[in-house]
């Protein structure tokens, strides 16, 4: 994030992550819905945990990755990470 700035919108980030060809991953589901409603755009991998430390979600983080990118492969548009199953929309 130090490329797009620590303070960025939403739309700044979307916008960055769609012109370098990023995936957002993140606990905010508005880029989940963002993703659903339009045609372009990158991929989001929606984190779907409740409140937990940082270290505790970059752990779930890989040991679920390869299940990610499985999806994202898929070319899947929104990976719903952390709910008792993956799902892909």
């Amino acid at each position: 994030m130090d490329d797009v700035g620590l303070h960025a919108t939403d739309s700044d980030i979307w916008e960055f992550a769609r012109r370098d060809g990023r995936i957002i991953i993140s606990k905010d589901k508005d880029f989940a819905i963002r993703a659903t409603s339009r045609s372009d755009g990158p991929q989001i991998v929606w984190v779907r945990l409740g409140n937990t430390t940082s270290r505790t979600l970059i752990a779930w983080l890989e040991r679920h990755w390869s299940e990610i990118e499985r999806h994202l492969g898929a070319q899947v548009r929104v990976v719903e990470a952390g709910r008792p199953r993956f799902e892909g929309r």
